[in-house]
């Protein structure tokens, strides 16, 4: 496994509130220092993604948000295409496969990590730090499932 960290500058809301800075640990001045546009993240994370025969996350919160952010633009070019294509037919949503391999309700990434008695990395909400922790449980819910 390997890892991408970016920021991305809102433009919506280009002003963090408290609430999000306590919820995820990103201050304004990190991303006035290491932001970046969506359009210029999302050639990183094509280029970065381009290989990937899978993309898990915890949910469907973040391929909601890429997808709704092509729609919204009217993106009919590369690499948001690439991304859309990546979102459409190689992401796997952990938090369902868990669902139904556990044959439990949905439960949220730190539950999840309790059930497999992980012990979290970093902070939660953090996207890094998340990323990690899904992949752990990922880990967990293939072996309990013998997939690879």
């Amino acid at each position: 496994m390997s890892t991408l960290n970016l920021y991305i500058k809102p433009v919506i809301n280009p002003v963090l509130t408290s609430f999000c800075t306590g919820l995820t640990g990103i201050t304004q001045n990190l991303l006035n220092e290491k932001g970046k546009s969506i359009n210029d993240a999302i050639k990183i994370f094509a280029g970065y993604t381009s290989d990937c025969r899978k993309i898990v996350s915890w949910g469907n919160y973040d391929k909601k948000f890429l997808y709704d952010a092509i729609i919204r633009n009217n993106i009919k070019e590369n690499p948001w295409l690439d991304v859309l294509n990546m979102l459409l037919f190689k992401h796997v949503n952990l938090k369902e496969v868990m669902k139904l391999t556990c044959k439990m309700k949905p439960i949220d990434l730190q539950n999840a990590m309790k059930y497999f008695g992980i012990n979290p990395t970093g902070k939660l909400h953090n996207a890094l730090d998340d990323s990690l922790n899904t992949h752990k449980i990922y880990k967990k819910v293939m072996k309990k499932c013998k997939l690879k």
